[in-house]
């Protein structure tokens, strides 16, 4: 992918995991629990972060996650984006394994669930995020992988993290800011139109919610190819 950027997994690995994930090794032998059924989302980080973790989850309708695997799992391409059925025991692991600080889940049966449509062609690879052009494409995604277009138009000094805030300006004209960013990548790209793949969230401030990107991220030049 031309001009491409991925968060350095190598110095910023704890800082471009989800805001709920941590690497961390605790004091504590591994905990296991009983085998329960759960039913949720299938999905699967569309590009990889801190350590090359590339995760696929079990998303449940709270929006609690559990997590499957390190790595996509091309046998369960078939589940992606879809309601599934999972049995399997809720574990951490010890603490002689360095390990993400999410709740895993060792899976025993997974399967689509009730009233679940199959795909007629399951997926032999991940498929792109949705794209995201104006503050109406974001209305319904929350929490989930997005690929932003827009222009660069600043980077600066986040006052609530440890990195820089930069603003991407859709076409529509509103400005969608962006955690996590690294100022001495971002930089470069001011003034540029890009795509920037990230998570989408919603944020409430100050009486009113809006949405920001988070997470570690990947960005392009908008029309390069891959």
């Amino acid at each position: 992918m031309g001009s491409g950027d991925f968060s350095d997994p190598e110095t910023l690995e704890e800082l471009f995991l989800p805001d709920d994930i941590e690497i961390g090794e605790p004091d504590l032998e591994p905990e296991v629990g009983e085998t329960i059924c759960l039913e949720g989302r299938y999905e699967v980080d569309p590009i990889p972060g801190g350590k090359r973790f590339q995760g696929a989850w079990l998303v449940l309708d709270d929006g609690s996650r559990y997590l499957i695997s390190y790595r996509p799992v091309p046998d369960h391409f078939c589940f992606l984006n879809k309601r599934v059925c999972v049995q399997g025991k809720p574990y951490l692991p010890g603490r002689d394994v360095q390990h993400m600080g999410a709740t895993h889940l060792e899976v025993e049966a997974i399967g689509l669930a009730v009233g679940e449509v199959p795909y007629e062609n399951p997926p032999v690879e991940l498929p792109l995020p949705p794209l995201v052009r104006n503050w109406r494409d974001l209305a319904a995604l929350d929490d989930q992988w997005v690929r932003v277009v827009g222009v660069v138009s600043a980077v600066q000094d986040d006052p609530d993290g440890p990195l820089g805030l930069a603003h991407i300006r859709l076409a529509d004209g509103n400005v969608l800011p962006a955690r996590n960013a690294l100022r001495s990548r971002w930089e470069g790209h001011v003034g540029q139109t890009v795509t920037v793949t990230s998570r989408i969230r919603w944020i409430e401030n100050a009486g009113r919610t809006d949405p920001e990107l988070v997470g570690w991220c990947e960005i392009a030049l908008e029309g390069s190819v891959g």
